[in-house]
């Protein structure tokens, strides 16, 4: 009984031993010059300690409740032992002037890449803080276009509208959003195409094609929708060429005579601004036209962007008509330009 007690007055001696410094430490942690002794792990903090050799002396009798009395060289014998706490340390770690605890066990430098290098590609792939449409869009966007990676992330404010199916692309703002009505028709077109019911014989409609309606259209949220952009793929003739049309001002002329404002329309009329002919790097002939449009009736003005193409391998002519009230086209003509002279027709 008498051997258990006196090892448990040991133990908790050491312990307090041990706060003691851990306390002394913090306390007085100052400038200190001497080299550091050793790096390990304490068997009760189960921290990495890290300890200088300055004052080693004056901070054994801090710690020992001596801070002013008689210095003594001599340890006590549960500094000697071999239980728990502090007591099993060297002397000159036990009486450290400085204490830096580093958290634990650093982790493997092997550990410390792989982790960084998942951080840093989840990062990148989840555009945090925009940093991946920052970094794609310092080379003007150049790399993003090539590899297509402006339909998933924004560069330069706008991302990219890409239509496999119908063979185009063109860019839109990054703010503007998708109109859902075309969306949920296109879903049911593709539903009612895999149906595993036959059609019924009687009452059925015509189906919309090409040409019907818009195969994307895009738009600001919360707005009218005077101001969109909007593309159309309608079938032609075999061999038809955007110059059997005439020039541009020719056909831009006989567009808006036929289509945009006809006779037959007397509310409606329209004034052809400008017309030119552009080609991408593919050699593809595009006409694009400016022209204003009013409504006496409604009493709405607005200002249109178009761009027509024609591919004859699949047999479609495209219309991108880029709208927006006239009051408002001066301010956002860079951005309307930018999103005409974007689309492409993909042979």
């Amino acid at each position: 009984l008498r051997l258990w007690l006196s090892s448990r007055v040991r133990v908790a001696s050491e312990s307090e031993r041990a706060m003691a410094l851990e306390r002394a430490t913090v306390r007085r942690a100052g400038a200190c010059s001497g080299p550091p002794v050793r790096r390990l792990s304490s068997s009760r903090h189960g921290r990495r300690l890290t300890r200088c050799r300055c004052e080693s002396e004056k901070q054994r009798d801090d710690v020992s409740g001596g801070g002013g009395g008689e210095r003594t060289s001599t340890s006590s014998p549960s500094s000697s032992g071999t239980g728990s706490g502090m007591g099993n340390l060297p002397p000159e770690v036990r009486t450290a002037d400085l204490l830096l605890f580093s958290g634990g066990n650093l982790p493997s430098r092997r550990r410390l890449l792989l982790g960084t290098s998942l951080a840093s590609a989840t990062a990148l792939g989840a555009n945090f803080l925009g940093i991946t449409s920052t970094l794609l869009g310092l080379d003007g966007g150049q790399l993003a276009r090539k590899y297509r990676l402006d339909t998933l992330y924004a560069v330069k404010g706008f991302r990219r509208s890409l239509d496999l199916e119908n063979g185009f692309t063109f860019v839109f703002p990054s703010d503007w959003l998708a109109d859902q009505t075309l969306y949920r028709r296109y879903a049911r077109r593709v539903e009612q195409m895999n149906a595993l019911d036959p059609p019924p014989l009687k009452n059925r409609k015509r189906a919309s094609g090409p040409g019907d309606e818009p195969v994307a259209a895009y738009g600001p949220p919360g707005s009218t929708g005077e101001l969109n952009v909007s593309v159309i793929a309608a079938p032609i003739e075999p061999g038809f060429t955007l110059q059997k049309l005439g020039t541009p001002g020719q056909a831009g002329q006989l567009i808006l005579d036929s289509f945009i404002a006809p006779r037959s329309q007397q509310d409606k009329t329209a004034e052809l601004i400008s017309a030119r002919e552009t080609r991408d790097e593919n050699d593809t002939a595009y006409y694009l036209l400016e022209y204003a449009v009013r409504s006496a009736s409604k009493g709405w003005r607005r200002r249109n962007l178009a761009v027509y193409g024609t591919n004859p391998d699949s047999g479609l002519l495209y219309t991108l008509n880029v709208q927006c009230p006239e009051e408002q086209f001066e301010r956002l003509r860079p951005k309307l330009t930018q999103i005409a002279t974007s689309f492409q027709i993909l042979l």
